[in-house]
């Protein structure tokens, strides 16, 4: 017994360790590298890259899975295709049939891939550098490109953008960029073909599903806007059918692989699988521990330490346990290498499109700069560090990130270091020297040196140098120890007091509530606050795609949906959060008149690289039941409203409005746009105006007997004074600019009054 107890303590650091290091390598990439692959090709050469002639089932297996399944069933080799493909099984037609609809499918998808890498390049001349200047990389004019769009230049940010593209036709963050600088520019068909290639360029990364979600909410406008509105939801249909079965294609290729392996295969890679492709586009220092490891070795056996290594099975003991918190991550890497090696190719230097064709150059100047991450300059990216200013955010093309330490640690970071490399010996010393070292590898072989995330590696370690010269200095002799006690506390807290100055100043800009998602916090918090009885369904992105979302509803109980899949019908009050950039066509149905539904949009949220915020999510209040009294006003027999206005406060106003389709209101009919206007003596105080239930209720929804719900808060310039003020609603057509009549009062709007 008291060797078992002795061993399990010999375990247990091993395993503490590798558990570490499990945790932070499955976060993985889910998407490959294409090295060298040009997209980018005329569009009358892609029909000449296509093969034209049929394709084999063995071609198309060495297209997907880069091996064949000679040994297995005509049938389950075709099933499993069409899972790839399809993201379904079309069983019950002729074998030769199920082969023809594979073959266009797979040729129809590459045609539209190498179409895709062509977005602007007939729009834009090739812009060459100039002779005898650095050659310019994709990820330099990225940078111009953010910088031009932050000062609302959009035509040069194209320009940019187009030049990046050519540099690297495989960078999904270009393409998304530059569909939203030619909405800007109100280039509607450019857009969709720039996010068309970001989704294809990447579809399953975050810039993928960016690019497939604005895909959606163009062709839902598109739908709404149209004259004939019975093709509406047709269109909507088609559109997320086909992007959504695109999407699907990575995921189905799994699905088959572990539907067929064995149990315990199955079981260890289910463990890792969720947590590869959520960490799609994460790059962590911890696959570099090893390496550490193996030198700390080198360096015990050189040194004449082994026996530190292979006393009582240390070694023997440190690898089993590390195979045994692996393994669920081995399988899984086994099968597809490129969640490993995928992401690091994308953004290593050894990539011409990363280093301008001089790795060395490259190699170099990230040395220097990651050298500098110590004392001098931090990474400048705003979601991993606090910047020195924020004004160089605008004005600066290279913004300067706040170093790990300040300068009050500078001194004491000196000393240690230097402690360490006088008595390099001594193997603790040695250690944190390797530990730098080593971890400095991950950020020094990438991009954007110095890169925090990439560089964590080193923070555990870094700290023990001011620890050593604080500890120095707290021992030194030639100083009396009240004047040494008093240097150290005055350190410290110094220390920690410009840390919370830097962080504070951080945390008050605006762009850091939505880099760490605080409308996805939001969203939770709204979901935990409905009351009690009422049933909360959430979208299954917002579970699936913001981690934040369910674990921070602490319990509350809720549904996920499919919107691809239609509702239940809503018995009783129901709080729905929709995307509301997709089709909304499944809510309708879902909704029972008499209720009345109130639409409220949701914050603003917005990536770090993304140039614009958007709404997160719309969220919707559905409480059954008939309307407690009739409208008070009548626009043209077509619309029906009831209002109330609040003072929220003395200078702010909330006006709720409740809208009920009338007698001469027809299925489908656009709804017009409302305007809310607080008048006093000396003109217009506040105004909204937009479409009615702000656009986010579909027009084939208006029902009888179903009431849309919205409200305004509006923000006065000094306080409302109900003698003097006027509050109107009226209706317009947004075509026309025609207002609405109100019927029976001989005029075109609604005065309200607070409390009314």
């Amino acid at each position: 017994m008291a060797t078992l107890c002795a061993n399990l303590k010999q375990l247990a650091l091993p395993l503490a360790l590798s558990m570490f290091l499990c945790a932070a390598t499955s976060q993985v990439p889910a998407q490959a590298s294409v090295e060298g692959e040009k997209l980018a090709v005329l569009p009358a050469a892609v029909d000449a890259a296509i093969a034209p002639a049929a394709l084999t089932t063995e071609d198309l297996e060495r297209r997907f899975y880069a091996k064949t399944y000679e040994g297995e069933s005509a049938q389950k080799r075709l099933a499993r295709l069409e899972i790839s493909v399809f993201g379904e099984l079309r069983q019950g037609r002729p074998e030769s049939d199920r082969l023809h609809d594979l073959n266009n499918a797979v040729l129809e998808k590459e045609r539209a891939a190498l179409t895709a890498g062509a977005v602007g390049a007939a729009k834009l001349a090739t812009r060459k550098p100039e002779g005898g200047k650095k050659k310019e990389t994709y990820l330099t004019w990225y940078r111009k490109a953010g910088a031009d769009i932050r000062l609302k230049r959009y035509h040069a940010a194209a320009d940019e953008l187009l030049e990046a593209i050519k540099l690297n036709p495989r960078f999904p963050n270009a393409y998304a960029y530059m569909g939203d600088v030619l909405l800007k520019l109100k280039d509607r068909e450019g857009a969709k073909e720039a996010y068309k290639a970001c989704f294809e360029v990447d579809p399953a990364g975050r810039y993928g599903r960016y690019g497939r979600a604005k895909l959606l909410g163009l062709a839902h406008q598109e739908a709404y806007q149209r004259t004939a509105p019975q093709d509406s939801p047709k269109v909507v249909e088609r559109t997320i059918n086909t992007i959504n079965r695109q999407s699907n294609d990575l995921a189905s290729r799994y699905q088959l692989e572990y539907h067929h392996s064995s149990l315990w295969k199955n079981t260890l890679a289910s463990i890792a699988q969720r947590r590869l492709l959520e960490a799609a586009n994460a790059n962590h220092a911890a696959r570099f521990t090893p390496l550490l490891l193996l030198l700390f070795a080198v360096y015990l056996v050189a040194t004449g330490r082994r026996a530190r290594l292979w006393d009582e099975g240390r070694a023997l003991w440190f690898v089993a346990g590390a195979a045994v918190v692996v393994a669920p991550l081995a399988v899984v890497l086994l099968r597809d290498p490129a969640l490993l090696f995928g992401r690091a190719g994308q953004v290593s230097i050894l990539s011409p499109e990363v280093s301008g064709g001089d790795p060395l150059g490259a190699l170099l100047g990230n040395t220097g700069r990651a050298l500098g991450l110590y004392l001098w300059r931090g990474d400048p990216i705003l979601r991993h560090n606090a910047l020195l200013s924020y004004d160089a955010v605008l004005k600066s093309d290279n913004p300067a990130g706040r170093p790990a330490f300040d300068l009050l640690m500078a001194g004491p970071f000196l000393v240690g270091l230097g402690w360490c490399l006088w008595r390099w010996r001594r193997p603790a010393a040695a250690f944190l020297l390797l530990w730098q070292l080593v971890m400095l590898g991950p950020t020094l072989l990438a991009e954007d040196a110095p890169h925090f995330l990439r560089a964590a590696g080193i923070l555990p370690g870094a700290v023990f140098f001011p620890a050593i010269g604080l500890a120095q200095l707290w021992a030194w002799p030639r100083l009396p120890a009240v004047v040494r006690r008093l240097a150290v506390v005055g350190l410290l807290a110094g220390s920690l007091a410009l840390t919370i100055r830097d962080y504070r100043t951080y945390a008050r800009q605006p762009d850091v509530a939505y880099l760490w998602e605080s409308a996805a916090a939001e969203l939770a918090g709204a979901a935990r606050a409905a009351p009690e009885g009422t049933t909360v369904l959430i979208d299954r992105r917002f579970t699936e795609g913001w981690p934040s979302v369910p674990f921070l509803l602490h319990g509350r109980a809720f549904t996920p949906f499919d919107p691809a899949e239609p509702l239940p019908a809503l018995a009783g009050p129901t709080t729905v959060f929709a995307w509301p950039y997709g089709a909304l066509d499944f809510l309708p149905a879902a909704v029972t008149p008499p209720a009345l539904v109130t639409v409220e949009p949701g914050p603003l949220a917005r990536g770090d690289l993304e140039p614009e915020p958007y709404s997160l999510y719309t969220r919707y209040d559905i409480l059954p039941g008939p309307a407690e009294a009739p409208p008070a006003a009548n626009f043209d027999d077509r619309y029906g409203l009831r209002a109330t206005a609040t003072l929220a406060a003395p200078d702010a106003l909330t006006v709720a409005l409740e809208w009920t389709p009338g007698a001469a209101h027809a299925a489908g009919d656009a709804p017009p746009q409302v305007f809310v206007h607080v008048l006093g003596p000396e003109g217009m105080l506040a105004q909204y105006d937009g479409a009615i239930g702000g656009g986010l209720w579909p027009a084939a929804g208006w029902q009888p007997l179903l009431r849309i719900g919205e409200r305004h808060t509006l923000a006065l310039p000094r306080p409302f004074q109900p003698a003097q003020d006027r509050i109107e609603i009226g209706l317009y057509d947004p075509a026309t600019g025609q207002r609405l009549p109100l019927i029976g009062a001989g005029g075109d709007v609604f005065v309200l009054t607070p409390g009314g």
